[in-house]
């Protein structure tokens, strides 16, 4: 009660994804097993339920922010369906039906990619209503030409990359994290100022 009484939405929102994450993975209903919903509640669990629970805790007009909660959903998504495509084998051996042993391989690759564009939209999207400060178009090539520098053939797992894409995750990831490391100090250093 006490953390309701903090932030109501958000912490019906943090509930929720919880609630999600356990039964994402639990025998009782196992979300993770059923085409489609595997992808779906793994990028609200993992992607935009964390953002939309942070966003809630300074504000209730998620308007603005709601590019920003789609470029994380759909990278999220990207992600879920690029590691169902590296698990492939041991998935359908182990007799799960999720997305990628129903859409197959090759259509689970377009649809991760599709994903993986729409993200990138979204988050232009964001940038360009000012949801995210426009300074971080300068911050995120710096912090993508660092990242590029520690580029492996390994995704985001330790695995070998099965498509271009993954050859991107780790330098992508990194680029991400400096530029919101930067966006946080800054913030910070603006705050006590």
């Amino acid at each position: 009660m006490a953390f309701y009484s903090i932030g109501g939405v958000t912490t019906l929102l943090g509930s929720f994804n919880i609630l999600l994450a356990y039964i994402y993975s639990s025998k009782a209903v196992r979300l993770k097993k059923w085409p489609l919903v595997d992808i779906v509640s793994h990028a609200m669990m993992l992607g935009g339920l964390l953002i939309l629970t942070s966003f809630y805790t300074f504000s209730n007009n998620i308007g603005p922010a709601f590019s920003l909660v789609m470029g994380v959903f759909f990278i999220s998504s990207y992600g879920q369906i690029y590691n169902q495509i590296r698990d492939f084998e041991a998935d359908k051996k182990a007799g799960l039906k999720n997305t990628t042993i129903l859409l197959g391989k090759n259509n689970s690759l377009h649809l991760a990619r599709l994903f993986l564009v729409a993200g990138l939209l979204s988050l232009i999207t964001a940038l360009l209503l000012g949801v995210v400060p426009i300074w971080l178009v300068v911050v995120l090539p710096l912090a993508m030409i660092f990242a590029v520098k520690t580029h492996t053939k390994l995704d985001i797992s330790g695995r070998a990359t099965i498509d271009r894409s993954g050859d991107i995750q780790i330098p992508g990831y990194l680029a991400i994290n400096i530029a919101v490391f930067v966006w946080f100090v800054s913030a910070v250093v603006l705050a006590s100022n």
